[in-house]
Parts: C-alpha cells; structure tokens; sequence
C-alpha cells in the first residue's frame, strides 16, 4: 500500500509539474514583446505626426505663396493706378501752357510777327485731341473694374498652382498615384432639350459614376442660370461628368442631356468655357450647350490605401 502510495504521488508529483506556473523567462519574453509592440505603435504615430507636420507645413508654405502673388497683383494695380493718376494730370498743365502760348501778342518789340507764322499757330489750336493710348487706358483708375482685378488676381493664383502642380509631378514616377483638388462651378444653360415646363438640375460626377452633386432646380429651357460650386478630387487622366437631370428622378446616373469634360482640357490651368449638350441618343441638339468654370486648387501624392 505504501508503494502505491508511492507510485501514486510520484504520478501525481509528474502530473503536477506538468501544470506548474510560468517560469520567469516566459513572463520575461511576454513583457518584452509588449514593449516591442508599445514600441512599435509609438513609432506610427510619432510617424504619423511628422506627415501632419509636413502637410501643414506644405499648406501654410502655399498659403504663402498665394498671398505674395495677391500682394503682387495689388501691387501692380495701384502703380497703374499711380501711373494713370501722373498722367492725367499732366495733360491739363500742357493745355494750360499751349493756351498761354496761344494768347501771346501778335507783335514783338513792336514788329509785327510775320504773317507766315499766324496759320501755323491756327493749326497747332485745331489739331484733335488724341485718342488714349492702350497703356493709358488700362492704367486709368476709372477703368479698373473689381471684375479686372478680380481676374488679375485669379491669374495670379492659378499660377502659382501650376508651378505647384508641375513641381508635385517632379516627384512621382507612377501618375496614377497623383490627386487633383478642383473647384467646379455650373455657371448656366441655353436650349436644354426637356420637354416643355419640365424642371430640371445639373448633376457632377467624376467619370462615369453617380452624381455626387445637383444644382438647384430650373425651369427656364431657353436660359437658365445657376452659379452654383462643389469642390471635388480626382485622379490624373479623370474627366467630369455633367448630367442634365429630371428634378424628380432618383437615379444618379439618369439624363435628359450631358456633357462630358475631358482631363487635358481642364489641367493643369482650370477651364471656362460652353460644353456642348448631348441627348440621350448621344445626338448634339443646335444650340444647346452648359456652361461651367473649373478652377484648379492643388496636387498631392495619394498613399497606397487610396
């Protein structure tokens, strides 16, 4: 009996050790694989926030740059402004000096002037005022209109995005990775083929997929005015997608007329200018076209989830 007792608890001195507790090394390895782990999420994010950095920091160095460009253009501006301003006051003292000219006696230390002399003044009082010149007339303040500097200004932006977008393409080899940031606006219509009293609004999509955004609804087929914009992004080599649509229709993808806007037409400088409209046949209607502006904002380089 006491050998099996024996027996016993060396079985059971065997089955317990196989249920003995960790050892030290194992608690030692778990605590280290979690620090790696800490260690490794730590770096993400510290990663993480080194891409934020760079993409505010790349904003605010655009920011500054469309900035000095609007300060340059406000600059030229008023120099022409300045220039135009010298101008016209020089031009009633040169009248006041040919006018005393004109008043002087017709005699000279009592001889009288010759008579040669007296049609040649005649004719220096009729001749014509001249017209401005074309420097004089855009340098005039009276003419320069907030829609001129409005552009002025535009122009000077758009620039500095090109130069943008062209140094962002520098850096990729692979296109298809590049990301455009664009500012759509439907301006208006003319000659929509609806159907009479039949109300409708203008659908943008990115190539051939559902309207992501709609205009407010008309009803004016001969003229219709919306002036309505949507910021969008798209791939290198994507065209938009204008779709003239039933105001009660549900389908994203449903058309009375469309117009399509290719890629190379719009980038990298914008676009503004008619589109033609096509039926649902595919058949231009005379007439019939969709004016719409696209102003490009900016480029970036998609990561590989995108």
């Amino acid at each position: 009996m006491g050998a099996n007792c024996a027996s016993n608890g060396q079985a059971c001195a065997q089955g317990g050790s196989q249920q003995s507790p960790r050892t030290p090394k194992g608690e030692e390895d778990d605590v280290s694989r979690l620090t790696m782990w800490e260690q490794d999420v730590e770096a993400v994010k510290e990663e993480a926030a080194k891409r934020q950095q760079r993409r505010e920091q790349e904003a605010a160095a655009r920011q500054a740059r469309i900035e000095a460009a609007e300060m340059a253009a406000e600059e030229g501006r008023r120099g022409k402004e300045v220039s135009g301003a010298a101008k016209t006051k020089t031009k009633p003292e040169k009248a006041g000096k040919e006018g005393k000219t004109k008043e002087a006696p017709a005699s000279k230390n009592g001889v009288p002037v010759a008579e040669a002399e007296m049609p040649k003044a005649e004719e220096r009082t009729k001749e014509p005022a001249q017209e401005p010149t074309a420097s004089e007339t855009l340098a005039s303040p009276t003419l320069a209109s907030p829609t001129l500097l409005d552009s002025a200004k535009a122009q000077a932006v758009d620039g500095v995005v090109q130069k943008e977008i062209e140094e962002v393409r520098k850096t990729v080899a692979d296109m298809s990775l590049l990301r455009y940031l664009l500012e759509v606006k439907i301006v208006s219509a003319k000659n929509v083929p609806a159907e009479e009293k039949q109300q409708f609004a203008v659908g943008l999509a990115r190539c051939d997929n559902a309207v992501k955004f709609r205009t407010k609804t008309a009803a004016t087929r001969e003229k219709a005015v919306w002036n309505q914009a949507s910021k969008l992004q798209i791939a290198h080599g994507d065209f938009l997608t204008f779709r003239v649509q039933d105001k009660d229709s549900e389908d994203p993808m449903a058309f009375i007329a469309r117009a399509n806007l290719d890629f190379d037409r719009m980038l990298p400088a914008g676009f503004e200018d008619e589109l033609e409209l096509e039926d649902t046949r595919g058949n231009k209607a005379a007439g019939s076209v969709l004016k719409v502006r696209v102003r490009v904002h900016g480029a970036r380089v998609a990561t590989g989830q995108e």
